[in-house]
């Protein structure tokens, strides 16, 4: 399983897209939500329309959408998958995995709705200043970490945050 973290407020709050390949024949996008640190699985999607069942371990590039509430993911540019979730608006973006699990990530890309590129990494470990400065390499992409990695520090839920209204 891989599993693509975003809208993370901290590793135990957070929406989770994982691709399956344990749970049946083929390929599954399962997402999830962890709500301190209690995961809930959405759905189990199968992807056999786009992903035959021999080539469910080979790379595939993933897409997500989030706009407000929709979350719309694409897979080898096949749209698979829409719905609306909006447990979570805002938060960073990572990765999670498990000690049982294994899987790799190249080439990272972070947009806004204009296509501004928010974050940017290939992902091989050659960058200084890589969005992931403490995960691990192998074989020129991002392994699987045990556990929620996430891109620069989230901050945490109770972090003081300063508000002022403002009338324009």
């Amino acid at each position: 399983a891989a599993g693509v973290v975003f809208r993370a407020v901290d590793p135990s709050n957070l929406t989770m897209w994982q691709l399956n390949t344990k749970l049946a024949e083929g390929l599954l996008l399962r997402p999830h939500v962890c709500r301190n640190g209690v995961w809930q699985t959405l759905a189990d999607v199968p992807l056999d329309a786009v992903v035959s069942p021999a080539d469910k371990g080979k790379p595939h590039r993933l897409r997500i959408v989030a706009a407000g509430p929709v979350l719309t993911t694409w897979i080898d540019g096949q749209q698979v998958d829409q719905r609306e979730d909006p447990t979570f608006t805002t938060g960073t973006m990572g990765f999670r995995g498990s000690v049982n699990e294994a899987a790799s990530f190249a080439d990272l890309r972070v947009t806004d709705p204009e296509g501004n590129v928010l974050l940017a990494d290939p992902l091989d470990g050659t960058r200084a200043d890589g969005v992931f400065l403490n995960a691990q390499f192998r074989d020129g992409r991002l392994a699987l970490p045990a556990g929620v990695l996430l891109a620069g520090a989230a901050l945490p839920a109770t972090c003081p945050r300063m508000r002022r209204e403002i009338d324009l």
